[in-house]
């Protein structure tokens, strides 16, 4: 587990499942996420957690408010890359724990888990151009635009733009 003033990083119980269900039933979110929006029965949320917990080239966390069982979101490091020392980043932070600093120290105890405990020197993401809430928070937080893929992803039937954005991790050497 990794605590911060306010927020935990944890593993998946049980108890989360309704909350994780939501998210993944949640079309607006999903769309948001750049993922496809389907039905998902507990059942198919407790597999995909199982999928996101049993990869070796990955890292998954609920995102925990307060007391360990409420659960605010989800944050994850994919495809992690231990030669060339870097990780795909992605959190989800439901509605209720937006724009209060959950997002912030969530991205604080990730960064600091992944410098200090897999030796990664940057975070890379992609996030939908016409997201300016999340673009915004990404740009505070230190991420920096390094790319676009123009007309990428198809969602209700037309193609958007997808940022790609990285943020650099110092390290003590500031490598």
């Amino acid at each position: 587990m990794l605590k911060g003033g306010r927020v935990a990083l944890r593993e998946v119980r049980e108890s989360d499942l309704p909350v994780l269900s939501g998210i993944r039933n949640d079309t607006d979110l999903q769309l948001a996420l750049m993922a496809t929006p389907r039905p998902n029965t507990i059942e198919r949320v407790r597999e995909w957690l199982q999928r996101r917990a049993g990869d070796p080239n990955g890292a998954f966390f609920v995102v925990a408010v307060a007391d360990p069982d409420a659960v605010a979101g989800f944050v994850q490091l994919t495809g992690i890359d231990l030669l060339h020392r870097y990780a795909d980043f992605g959190i989800c932070i439901v509605s209720e724990h937006q724009g209060n600093g959950v997002a912030d120290e969530t991205l604080t105890l990730l960064e600091r888990y992944a410098r200090n405990v897999l030796g990664l020197r940057k975070l890379v993401l992609k996030v939908l151009a016409s997201n300016v809430r999340a673009v915004s928070f990404y740009e505070r937080s230190g991420f920096h635009r390094v790319g676009v893929l123009i007309d990428h992803h198809l969602q209700n039937g037309s193609f958007h733009d997808v940022l790609i954005m990285e943020k650099k991790l110092l390290t003590s050497t500031g490598a």
